[in-house]
């Protein structure tokens, strides 16, 4: 039996030398598997304002820990076959990245940032309403713009893995075993489901 894979989370890190003592995350965008540098403007911000790095912040994004150009075109989603990557697409990747960059920012200043944001938009809206949901403490704001929350890229996943489990995916007649005596009990008028 071969040694499982793990995907790597790929991050960068940005140390200003006039720091704020302040670390802003970014959050990424689309199925992510693109390294998110944390030098861009912030969304929507006025064309010809200051970055964040500019401002002071040690700033910070990830890959989510998959690669997009490492899979064809045609299989986009191919990286969630794995479900570590999986699970760091959906919230890990950006606390483990939150964690390292804040120990690395530490050890360069000799202090902890005292104050820590995330912002993010569509994707990263998601990203970001996750990190307020699971990990509250770790963030003193979070700005989430027009986050996407949608379930098609779970339903993609999850097709995606039921294919690597042959008999996986249920038949509609099994289906309907379930859901038909669950339908009854259910409080909320038919006509509503």
């Amino acid at each position: 039996m071969g040694a499982v894979r793990y995907p790597r989370i790929h991050f960068q890190l940005n140390l200003p030398a006039n720091w704020n003592g302040k670390a802003l995350q970014y959050g990424g965008g689309g199925f992510n598997g693109v390294l998110i540098t944390g030098l861009a403007p912030l969304r929507d911000a006025p064309h010809g304002a200051p970055t964040p790095l500019a401002q002071g912040y040690a700033t910070f994004g990830t890959d989510s820990g998959h690669q997009a150009n490492a899979y064809p075109p045609t299989e986009v989603a191919a990286w969630a076959l794995n479900e570590e990557a999986r699970t760091n697409f959906a919230y890990a990747s950006y606390k483990k990245v939150k964690d390292v960059a804040h120990a690395l920012a530490a050890e360069f200043y000799a202090n902890k940032p005292a104050k820590s944001y995330f912002f993010g938009g569509s994707e990263g809206g998601r990203e970001g309403l996750t990190m307020a949901q699971r990990f509250p403490a770790d963030y003193d704001g979070i700005v989430s713009v027009v986050p996407v929350i949608n379930s098609d890229w779970r339903t993609a996943s999850s097709a995606i893995s039921s294919r690597a489990r042959p008999g996986s995916i249920r038949r509609p007649c099994a289906a309907r075993r379930v859901a038909t005596p669950a339908t009854p009990a259910c409080p909320i008028p038919r006509s509503r489901l």
